[in-house]
């Protein structure tokens, strides 16, 4: 039960208006956030014993290929599914090509990736993933909408999109913000409005905001009975978020922003978040 080959798929769209890009990256094509366009790569990664790890990585064509056939393959091939540690230590040592920025994107590729050998990883255990990360006896999760979703779009299309939402039954969700607090408590004011008391509702600023502005929102967000703010403030600044979690009721959230290992010890040291 060997891996012995990748797959992947390209997929690309032109969306039919251009999300306002919000957040300190400052997006122009992302496959989850604002943005002209969208690309995604759908990746298989298959064993020997007829399984299938699946992923998305983002990204154009001639990136994404290039990681996969100069960094992914040559690490992956022959190896074992469940050794998600090694596997994950040897694709960060792989050389990226020239240029931090290269370097910084292949990073999110291979932790994207990582989804994908978690995935195989469960089946060959024959095992949900949720049961071989330990989770407990329940059959279902609780899962909230957004990300593709609930982005920077135009108010009325946010509308649109939280009643077709609701309507297919999902019982949270998330909304994209980062616009400044005087248009981001507009947006929740009339989602929750849109929404209903019965749904749960959370905010994901992408690292947006500075103390002050956050401290200008958290109010209207407690006023509106939602559960986290997520990725407020940018992670150097630990006293910050100290101060923000203890302005309010409503959680403090990390997220993807806090990647790895030693960020993530770094803000439970340093008291940074509700969240993890």
């Amino acid at each position: 039960m060997a891996i012995c080959g990748l797959r992947v798929r390209h997929a690309y769209a032109e969306l039919p208006a251009p999300m306002r890009s919000r957040g300190d990256v400052g997006y122009t094509e992302f496959f989850h956030t604002g943005s002209e366009r969208q690309r995604i790569a759908g990746v298989e990664i298959r064993t020997s014993s007829g399984h299938a790890g699946v992923t998305l990585l983002s990204g154009a064509p001639e990136t994404v290929d290039a990681f996969l056939e100069a960094v992914a393959w040559p690490v992956l091939c022959g190896e074992v599914p469940w050794r998600i540690r090694h596997l994950r230590e040897q694709l960060l040592a792989r050389p990226y090509g020239p240029g931090e920025r290269f370097s910084r994107a292949a990073r999110g590729l291979v932790n994207r990736l990582e989804f994908g050998l978690w995935d195989l990883a469960a089946q060959e255990a024959g095992l949900p993933l949720y049961r071989l990360l330990g989770g407990g006896p329940e059959r279902r999760a609780a899962v909230y909408a957004g990300g593709g979703s609930l982005c920077w779009n135009p108010l009325p299309l946010l509308v649109k999109e939280t009643e077709m939402l609701r309507e297919r039954g999902f019982r949270a969700l998330k909304i994209k913000i980062g616009r400044g607090p005087e248009e981001d408590a507009q947006v929740c004011r009339r989602l929750r409005g849109v929404a209903g008391p019965d749904i749960r509702m959370m905010v994901d600023a992408n690292r947006a905001y500075d103390l002050p502005g956050a401290l200008r929102l958290l109010p209207v967000l407690e006023d509106l009975d939602f559960s986290w703010f997520e990725e407020p403030l940018a992670y150097d600044r630990p006293e910050e978020w100290r101060q923000l979690r203890a302005a309010s009721r409503v959680k403090i959230a990390g997220g993807e922003g806090c990647g790895r290992i030693q960020p993530v010890a770094d803000a439970a040291r340093e008291e940074m978040l509700d969240i993890y």
